[in-house]
């Protein structure tokens, strides 16, 4: 992939971002624990996870010293089922996060997306 994936923690308000650099926000999808933004190919380009470490349970030293991620995207048609994995790298160690949403529709088609992050 030609971008460079971004993952940034912000302690005050446990909340986790990742996004591809260099992409423009077309739009927001606002999923409750989650959103979850497009570009205007209706490709998603953004996540942003709320209360990270108090919902997910995520502990403070793998969000304090996130070194890189590896993300995972499924998307279901049939079940209007979307799938997030998030695995945080950190400390030469994994913590995983995994965050699914029912009832939402991303259109006909299935699809599966995997890429890397880092904090630089």
């Amino acid at each position: 992939m030609s971008h460079t994936e971004y993952i940034h923690y912000d302690e005050g308000i446990d909340h986790l971002v990742i996004y591809k650099s260099g992409e423009q926000i077309e739009s927001n999808l606002d999923l409750g624990l989650a959103i979850l933004s497009f570009n205007k190919e209706k490709e998603i380009i953004g996540i942003e996870l709320m209360g990270v470490h108090h919902n997910f349970k995520i502990p403070l030293e793998a969000l304090q010293d996130i070194q890189g991620c590896n993300v995972e995207i499924r998307y279901n048609p049939s079940q209007k089922m979307i799938v997030i994995t998030v695995t945080l790298q950190y400390q030469e160690m994994e913590s995983p996060l995994v965050w699914s949403h029912a009832g939402v529709d991303l259109g006909s088609a299935a699809f599966s997306e995997s890429f890397a992050c880092s904090t630089a």
